[in-house]
């Protein structure tokens, strides 16, 4: 037979738990056990993702940047962005 033992959660919890089951009927083991696989499946495939991105980066096939390159990328983009307004605000100026 198989040890039983209690836990203490708030009440907030238990309401949150009982809106997650998916029938009256369905025991809080049951669904503790469906919560705790889908966690460690979400955390297998992001592991693997993680690994295959490590494996990108090495080959190659992936390109990092330092913050510097992306603040500079992003402060590019601002000056053309205000160049494109300004060449706006002309054209309405002209018409």
């Amino acid at each position: 037979m198989e040890e039983i033992t209690t836990i203490r959660i708030s009440k907030e919890l238990l309401t949150e738990l009982k809106k997650a089951k998916l029938h009256d009927r369905e025991t809080y083991e049951d669904l503790l056990w469906d919560l705790l696989e889908n966690t460690l499946d979400i955390n297998a495939g992001v592991e693997e993702e993680i690994d295959q991105s490590i494996k990108n980066i090495e080959s190659g096939k992936e390109k990092t940047y330092t913050w510097e390159e992306i603040e500079k990328e992003i402060a590019d983009e601002q000056i053309l962005l205000q160049k494109k307004l300004i060449e706006v605000d002309a054209n309405a100026i002209s018409n």
